[in-house]
């Protein structure tokens, strides 16, 4: 039994406009209140509008979605010190769409492992698999962790080579 099924219903022109291949499958769609189509293929979210905006999987850190305002909030995973990237959609219908969003989110990541620091506060080591490439590395930092103090900084590495030997890189 498969979970996602091609989607049916995107037209031609959004699907052009896209700039999918040929060949890569539109599992689950849905449109925007706004009139934006949001097409998840086995890669990434693809955004099509005036402008066409692709999040791959791994680069999406949540999703969040409110029924009672039909809305879909992506945040994406970010850079440190910057804020991170968030994207609203108010549905007109989620169908599959919510479904196939969360578990490709949920499916790129390899491996999460915290890190304290000091006391509570600390670090997070995060695997998440890239479409077709090598795994991503990432890491999240609780608010008072400073990336740049040189103690930090080890154990991060450290860290990193931990987690990169356990998944054999």
């Amino acid at each position: 039994m498969r979970l996602f099924r091609r989607s049916e219903v995107v037209p031609v022109d959004v699907r052009e406009r896209a700039g999918l291949a040929r060949r890569t499958p539109v599992l689950a769609s849905g449109q925007a209140d706004d009139g934006r189509w949001l097409l998840g293929t086995p890669d990434a979210l693809v955004v099509v509008g005036a402008d066409v905006l692709r999040l791959p999987w791994s680069e999406v850190q949540s999703v969040d979605w409110d029924g009672d305002e039909g809305r879909l909030l992506i945040t994406g995973v970010g850079t440190f010190g910057q804020p991170r990237p968030r994207h609203g959609f108010r549905l007109t219908e989620q169908g599959l769409l919510l479904q196939l969003v969360r578990e490709r989110v949920q499916a790129s990541i390899v491996l999460q492992r915290r890190f304290p620091v000091e006391r509570r506060r600390g670090f997070t080591v995060i695997g998440r698999r890239t479409a077709g490439g090598p795994i991503a590395w990432m890491v999240e930092y609780d608010d008072g962790i400073d990336p740049a103090d040189s103690g930090v900084g080890r154990l991060v590495e450290e860290a990193l080579a931990r987690a990169r030997d356990d998944v054999g890189e």
